[in-house]
């Protein structure tokens, strides 16, 4: 799978499964000119002084293409840092703000965008991770990709994102976006895992990473005003609408941004194709293991949940106002010991399927979704965009010893075995079903000769190995019904 740059300069969103790469690049800083009269001087101390300021530009203008690249964006100046995969420079920001801090009155609260700055701001620093439990530090350090790992770092002031763009020579047209959602079963992930040289590079992508808030905080709703929910499905569209308003200055094309993701990343991805808020934010979509059409997707009775936290909390219920007052005024530690308490994601609870709180996940609000996804499925309202579904191989695997409380010196990785664990005694994991996928694949554009047949062939979904995702299975595409 690639996007294809034609001969006129001007970039091409269409999708060619002969490729292999994408033709990405990325800007930063500008060649302004430099002109000064100096009439009646000598010629020679003209020539001099023209050399000497000459010089003192390019030296400035180098440092901007080499060290410390310089991006100005809608918000303010941010200055990153350059980097090289074998000879290849790549400019990174790290912790770029695409909201205000949601802490205070905006926890529960829809992101605000970032407040401007003066100055040059420093994006040269991974930013702390969303507040998660304890074993989001596990998953991180299995999918880590970055040469140096470190501890992650979580605050609820999280709301930043990394830009990885290849150095472009000055004129060259625009290229696409990619922008990666993080899995986690909603409750852990960060765009901080991840290091994004590698693909930026081989690809020549402009890779943006974001991250958005999690579990309880990300998700809590008392399904009436007074907190609507979603706030994790609100943050990714304020990241998409801060692409739109600056990938540009990156060297990125705001007019073919491709989202991608894995898990609860990739079920979001479906979700924004049937929300009203997400339309023209993003040109095509790739959800690996995972649709907005899985059960598990929604929560059917978001107050029923929003009670049990409340009481875990030690918050009394006589209102959803002074339910959300109350969790508003408990620290963020006292957040997680609650999240810790409802113990999500344990597939080996005795409990009743039907009664197990697996994770916190979206509701039905009116706002990002007017309807159950299923509903908005079956009566067509998804975006016109291409869409390529697939598996990740063996799909969670790797996670059963730790929410099975299994040990690790016990637990044989064997495909039998897990594919037993995954398919007779989880529940949870029984819902991507083929009569799911199939239904999803209605909503698909017929092929045409900009975008190649995605449904009738049978192909694999490209693996995003050098962002630490497992290879995904070759899979046959469904066919359209009739």
């Amino acid at each position: 799978m690639g996007f294809r740059e034609d001969k006129s300069g001007t970039s091409q969103c269409s999708l060619d499964t002969a490729d292999t790469a994408t033709n990405w690049y990325a800007q930063c800083g500008c060649h302004p000119s430099l002109w000064q009269e100096l009439a009646g001087q000598n010629m020679s101390w003209i020539l001099y002084l023209s050399l000497t300021l000459c010089l003192m530009v390019q030296t400035a203008l180098g440092a901007q293409h080499t060290k410390e690249p310089l991006v100005i964006t809608k918000y303010g100046t941010l200055q990153g840092k350059q980097m090289h995969v074998g000879k290849t420079p790549i400019n990174v920001f790290l912790g770029v703000p695409f909201s205000r801090p949601p802490v205070g009155v905006r926890r529960f609260a829809a992101p605000e965008p970032p407040e401007p700055w003066e100055g040059i701001k420093n994006a040269t620093t991974y930013a702390p991770a969303c507040l998660q439990e304890s074993w989001g530090q596990i998953t991180s350090m299995y999918f880590n990709t970055r040469k140096q790992y470190k501890w992650l770092r979580f605050s609820e002031d999280c709301l930043y994102l990394n830009v990885y763009a290849p150095v472009r020579a000055r004129g060259d047209a625009p290229l696409p976006v990619m922008v990666w959602f993080p899995g986690g079963a909603f409750l852990v992930g960060s765009a901080s895992t991840y290091d994004g040289k590698q693909l930026a590079s081989r690809e020549k992508v402009v890779l943006v990473l974001l991250q958005h808030r999690l579990g309880i905080l990300g998700f809590l709703s008392t399904g009436d005003s007074q907190a609507r929910g979603n706030w994790a499905l609100l943050d990714q569209v304020a990241a998409l609408r801060w692409v739109q308003e600056n990938i540009a200055a990156f060297g990125g094309d705001p007019r073919c941004v491709t989202l991608f993701g894995q898990s609860s990343g990739a079920m979001c991805i479906s979700g924004l194709m049937m929300s009203p808020l997400a339309r023209g934010l993003f040109h095509r979509a790739i959800s690996q293991s995972g649709t907005a059409a899985l059960r598990a997707f929604i929560t059917p009775d978001p107050l029923k949940v929003a009670k049990t936290v409340a009481r875990l909390a030690g918050c009394t219920y006589n209102s959803t106002q002074i339910l959300v007052d109350c969790l508003r005024a408990r620290s963020g530690a006292e957040v997680m010991h609650v999240s810790k308490k409802m113990g999500f994601f344990h597939l080996n609870s005795q409990k009743d399927p039907q009664e197990v709180v697996w994770f916190m996940s979206p509701v039905v609000d009116g706002v990002v979704f007017p309807d159950d996804p299923a509903v908005l499925l079956s009566q067509g309202q998804v975006a016109p965009v291409p869409y390529l579904l697939g598996v990740n191989n063996l799909e969670f695997s790797w996670l059963l010893p730790f929410i099975m409380k299994i040990s690790l010196n016990q637990f044989i990785m064997r495909k039998g075995i897990i594919t037993k664990l995954l398919w007779r005694t989880s529940t949870l994991l029984m819902l991507a079903s083929l009569s799911t996928c199939m239904s999803l694949s209605t909503t698909l554009p017929p092929a045409s000769s900009s975008s190649p047949a995605l449904m009738g062939q049978t192909t694999g979904m490209r693996s995003t190995s050098s962002l630490g995702i497992p290879s995904p299975k070759a899979i046959p595409q469904l066919r359209r019904k009739h």
